[in-house]
């Protein structure tokens, strides 16, 4: 097979060569087909000549026995028809006929050509006249020519059989060549595709499938693996092209490598760096780890040497004999300045030299360096972000071109990092200096706040045992003046119902004079009475004696009662009054007699000061406030400060037109037995208790009085109360003291305080119970309600339960979600610390609109979370 080039030719060539075979033999085996019908037409035509001799003969034998005239003539044109038919078949069996389809004999052997001939030629000279003499000669001479006719006749179809027989033989000759034809042609065929497959074998299946192990090979990182594939076609540059593939992933790859592993080299250098302890020499260590880990020949750490350009080697390893000692090296301009190293530290960039046989700026230190066997070196300054280059770092190699430009960048980044290190190290050095200095300053101030502490000490035993004896003199005093008022009291009411009694003339008639000296007698023992009154209220209020009786009180109801006893004195000195309701208040929980008491005294105040002519206003408004401003020394202490929860409180006002008050005396009011310094108190003379009595009155309902005044403008005296105040308070204090979360006891109030205010802001919160597993409750339970203040947030607010597993969370202005979402997250912390908690929730206003009614929820409908 000729030779290609290409796998394209080869292609072309087999499917040309595999058609034209099949071809071939179609067509062979058409043409065959063909000519072996010419022969058995041949051969049946030869069998018919026979038949048709006979029957020539047979009609001319009618003829000697047919006497009438018309039976003969049809038997003449009968006999005329068939020997015509004869003699074509005859002339077709030696010459050929398109419309017998035969071909000349003279195609079919010598033997069978010259007996078609001599039987042509005895039918043309024997027979053929013979049967024209019998047709045509008179009946007397015919009986002759019929003897001669039949003896012709005879000698013919003997000639016929024979030539039968030939063509008989002559046709299983040709099928014996077809046959055997055939045989050579399929050998050849099978042949010719068993050499083609050996061929496609050979040039290209092998081929294919040592690029497709090669391939699979590389697949498997063996990435050495190379193809033979030595075609001259399109598979063998294929292959060629597979192995510069190859071989440039094997190169790439080991580049990679080679840069990963001084990446990962870089990385430990960086940890080793960090990790170098303070007693070691940072500058040897930096020099030991760019040897250990980038396979060095040598390295060391020159620094520039204060007040001076020489550069001093301070640490090296790997160097052998006396090649630093030896060496001169500078940063400035001379010729010791000009190599590497100086070059580094001037331009503040890598000095690479990858040939030092070579390069002239190594010249001063080449013959040193070729004796240790250096072939190439790099120079990095090291640079302090304070003080700029600090020195050099400086590295060799035995390797030529071993500092490429990839392993240059890293080590210009371990080069830096070492100087970071330096720096770092001097730092933590200047620091560890100044701490020992700021130590030895602190220790001594020290002994001297000691000291001062225990003077300081001394003085608060001193304090505290003045406040615990000037506590006990002012109970004393408390409970002398309530004891002492009592007694005043029993012989003054005396007093009064007598004199009442005379100016009443019950005891008899009197003179004017005795009556004016008896309504004399009866004011001022009036006067008497309440001071005696106001201070009894205060000494039981400071003595802890006064109780408060709460009820629902209208707020309008009370303005009424209050304002009555003042129409009288308004209507004599003109002072109008007018009352402001600024929200929808009805009621209010409250001491009514104690509140009324405080209204009166203010509303005294403010008619008593206002001039002729002018206002006094009296208001109520609901407002929020919170336990850190309203609190007085019995109320609940506040929550922790991000925990301050608002509160619903009903604050009244009174507005007074009077001169005012000066900024200075303000402070004074509240104060017992205090008394303003000016014309109106002149006027007015009272005991100095009114106010301070009030402040005590409205702290015992937890809440605050306060005054805001101009000094020519008029004042306002205000006062909050809580709308629903706590009653029959628990003993223990709302905040435990050693957790500083809410107590069991004091939970159910605070839930009411939180329905009121939410109810109002038409929002919903959550209640939440959690309890932790028995077996996971620590000891401690301090400890663990310290980890339960930790997780909470601003508006989780924690309480205890009433077993020592169990704390509450009341989650403000949270829905649903909002709490789920919050328990995920601290059940999350808990098992963080290892302890497995389980909790349920209710919300309000939906499981119910009372503290009672969720905390009964949560043991019968509570949701697990």
């Amino acid at each position: 097979m000729p030779k290609f080039k290409s796998i394209t030719a080869r292609f072309i060539f087999i499917s040309a060569f595999m058609f034209l075979s099949v071809a071939g033999y179609i067509a062979s085996t058409y043409f065959f087909t063909r000519h072996i019908e010419g022969e058995v037409t041949r051969i049946n035509l030869a069998a018919n000549e026979r038949s048709l001799l006979l029957s020539a003969s047979y009609n001319i034998k009618l003829l000697l026995n047919i006497p009438r005239s018309l039976d003969r003539e049809k038997l003449l044109r009968k006999a005329r028809v068939i020997i015509g038919e004869y003699e074509e078949v005859l002339y077709g069996l030696r010459d050929g006929s398109k419309k017998l389809g035969l071909k000349p004999v003279h195609d079919h052997g010598e033997e069978l050509t010259s007996h078609t001939h001599a039987l042509v030629k005895l039918w043309e000279d024997t027979q053929k006249p013979a049967l024209h003499d019998v047709m045509e000669l008179p009946l007397g001479r015919k009986n002759r020519a019929c003897g001669k006719c039949h003896a012709a006749i005879r000698a013919n179809l003997s000639r016929l059989e024979t030539l039968a027989t030939l063509l008989e033989r002559h046709h299983e000759e040709e099928m014996l060549k077809f046959a055997t034809f055939r045989f050579y042609a399929l050998v050849f065929f099978f042949i010719a595709s068993a050499f083609s497959a050996f061929l496609i074998r050979r040039d290209i299946v092998r081929p294919v499938e040592t690029l497709s192990a090669a391939a699979a090979e590389i697949g498997k990182g063996n990435l050495g693996v190379r193809t033979d594939v030595k075609n001259g076609d399109e598979l063998g540059k294929l292959g060629t092209t597979f192995n510069h593939m190859a071989e440039t992933l094997e190169t790439l790859f080991e580049e990679r490598t080679g840069h990963l592993k001084e990446v990962l080299a870089l990385a430990n250098s960086s940890v080793y760096l960090s990790s170098i302890p303070p007693s070691e020499d940072f500058y040897s260590a930096i020099a030991n780890i760019a040897i250990r880990n980038f396979g060095l020949a040598m390295a060391w750490v020159g620094l520039i040497e204060e007040g001076s350009c020489d550069v001093k080697p301070v640490a090296w390893t790997g160097f052998e004999g006396d090649y630093l000692p030896d060496v001169k090296i500078a940063c400035d301009d001379s010729p010791a300045g000009m190599g590497p190293t100086g070059l580094a530290i001037k331009t503040r960039k890598p000095q690479v030299m990858n040939n030092i046989l070579t390069d002239p700026r190594y010249s001063p230190w080449r013959a040193q360096a070729a004796e240790r066997g250096y072939k190439s070196s790099m120079a990095i300054a090291m640079i302090s972000s304070e003080a700029g280059a600090m020195g050099a770092l400086n590295l060799y190699s035995r390797d030529p071109e071993f500092f490429i430009e990839r392993r240059a960048r890293l080590l210009q980044i371990f080069a830096n990092q070492a100087a970071t290190t330096i720096e770092n190290a001097r730092l933590i050095r200047g620091l560890e200096e100044k701490v020992e200095e700021r130590t030895r300053e602190l220790e001594n101030a020290n002994r001297g706040l000691q000291e001062t502490n225990r003077e300081l000490e001394m003085r608060r035993i001193e304090a505290e045992g003045a406040r615990l004896i000037a506590e006990s003199a002012d109970r004393a005093k408390s409970e002398f003046l309530a004891n002492m008022s009592h007694e005043l009291r029993t012989p003054l009411n005396a007093i009064l119902g007598f004199s009442d009694m005379m100016v009443k003339g019950v005891a008899g008639g009197l003179t004017q004079k005795q009556t004016e000296y008896l309504k004399d007698i009866y004011e001022s023992g009036s006067h008497l009475l309440s001071l005696i009154n106001d201070i009894l209220d205060l000494s039981k209020v400071e003595a802890g004696g006064m109780e408060l009786e709460y009820k629902d009180v209208s707020v309008r109801e009370l303005f009424d009662r209050t304002l009555m006893f003042f129409k009288e004195k308004m209507v004599k000195h003109g002072v109008r009054m007018a009352t402001e309701f600024v929200d929808e208040i009805e009621t209010f929980r409250v001491d009514e007699r104690r509140i009324k008491q405080v209204l009166l005294n203010l509303l005294s105040n403010a008619v008593n000061f206002t001039p002729d002519g002018a206002s006094v206003r009296v208001a109520a408004r609901r407002v929020q406030s919170s336990w850190s401003g309203v609190r007085s020394e019995k109320s609940p202490p506040p929550l922790a400060p991000h925990r301050a929860l608002d509160l619903d409180f009903i604050e009244i006002s009174v507005e007074d037109e009077g001169p005012g008050i000066k900024a200075g005396d303000i402070p004074k009011l509240f104060k017992p037995f205090q008394q303003l310094d000016s014309s109106y108190e002149k006027k007015h003379q009272g005991t100095g208790l009114g106010l301070a009595l009030c402040k005590r009155i409205v702290e015992l309902h937890g809440g605050k009085i306060w005054v805001e005044s101009e000094y020519g403008r008029g004042s306002v005296f205000k006062f909050t109360v809580p709308g629903a105040p706590e009653i029959n308070r628990p003993s223990v204090p709302a905040i435990e003291p050693l957790t500083r979360i809410l107590s069991h006891e004091y939970l159910a109030t605070f839930i009411e305080r939180v329905i009121s205010f939410h109810t109002r802001k038409k929002q919903p919160f959550g209640l939440v119970r959690l309890e932790i597993a028995h077996s996971t409750i620590p000891r401690d339970s301090p400890a663990f309600t310290d980890i339960v203040i930790g997780v909470t947030r601003k508006h989780e607010i924690p309480a205890h339960g009433k077993n020592r597993n169990e704390y509450y969370l009341t989650f403000l202005e949270a829905d649903r979600q909002t709490v789920k979402g919050a328990v995920k997250r601290i059940k999350s912390a808990f098992r963080e610390k290892g302890y497995f908690v389980g909790m349920k929730a209710v919300f309000s206003p939906e499981h119910g609109k009372t503290a009672d009614r969720l905390l009964t929820a949560l043991d019968e409908q509570g949701e697990e979370l």
